[in-house]
């Protein structure tokens, strides 16, 4: 919640030095590396077999659960690309006890299709949320915030 409040904040301060509009994302827990996530458009994967790759933790013993969800975009127009945030439907595919911050999915995903990814750590019987992103979109007259997303991506 603070993080949210921070953004929202530097976003304003730089609309009113600027009075341009302004993009502002952050991570909760684990960040993506790869697919890297655009400001506000969905990643497109290079296979449908992708690798992920997120930020490393270092608490010692750790392990990560990886998991990917069909997504659906309620009020989108189909003429014009699906925004960055998503509603999370079922989870499709999921791994436990990673031992390293990446993964290559073993199962083809459906081409030309949305998804959304995230990741979170274990150690012993402690379990983390899944991490998310907060996107804060602002231009001179107006601002939009949407948090707690998984990572949104796109097969080829």
């Amino acid at each position: 919640m603070q993080t949210a409040k921070l953004l929202r904040l530097s976003c304003a301060i730089l609309l009113l030095l600027l009075n341009t509009a302004c993009v502002m994302k952050s991570y909760s827990l684990l960040e993506p590396i790869k697919p890297h996530i655009p400001y506000i458009t969905t990643a497109t994967v290079d296979s449908l077999t992708p690798k992920f790759v997120w930020s490393k933790s270092d608490e010692p013993g750790v392990t990560y659960d990886f998991a990917i969800f069909n997504v659906t975009y309620p009020h989108r127009s189909f003429s014009s690309p699906p925004p960055p945030y998503p509603q999370t439907g079922q989870p499709i595919y999921y791994r436990t006890a990673l031992l390293t911050n990446e993964h290559i999915v073993e199962v083809a995903l459906n081409p030309d299709t949305y998804y959304a990814w995230t990741v979170r750590t274990r150690v012993d019987n402690r379990v983390s949320p899944w991490s998310t992103v907060t996107i804060i979109a602002g231009g001179p007259t107006s601002s939009t915030s949407r948090t707690g997303y998984y990572f949104p991506f796109k097969t080829p």
